[in-house]
């Protein structure tokens, strides 16, 4: 099994994301959680956004379809301004992630 997390603008966009990636059985739970904030730096510029952590139990072997799904829905329900490739949402958070030196860990085997 795997844990994917993702953050969305608010929670229409958390509640709709997380509704069709289980009725599209891409994911076997969704737990969202409202009234986070995150903090990071972004172009050189401190950003402080409140958003809403998507919590995504979802089986490793889906996981591409899974990440393609969110990518299309977060285009659709909530487009970024200045979006202007396919993979945009993935682009944006490898970018944030390499340009503030951090690591990616998944967490597999989640019961």
């Amino acid at each position: 099994y795997q844990l994917v997390l993702t953050t969305c603008p608010d929670e229409i966009v958390a509640k709709n994301i997380a509704q069709h990636l289980v009725t599209e059985k891409l994911a076997a739970c969704v737990n969202i959680v409202p009234n986070i904030t995150s903090i990071y730096c972004w172009q050189d510029e401190l950003h402080c956004d409140n958003e809403v952590q998507l919590l995504i139990k979802t089986d490793e072997n889906i996981f591409a379809a899974l990440s393609d799904r969110i990518n299309q829905l977060h285009r659709i329900l909530a487009p970024l301004e200045d979006a202007d490739s396919a993979g945009v949402i993935n682009t944006l958070g490898k970018a944030l992630i390499e340009d503030n030196s951090y690591s990616i860990v998944e967490i597999n085997n989640v019961a």
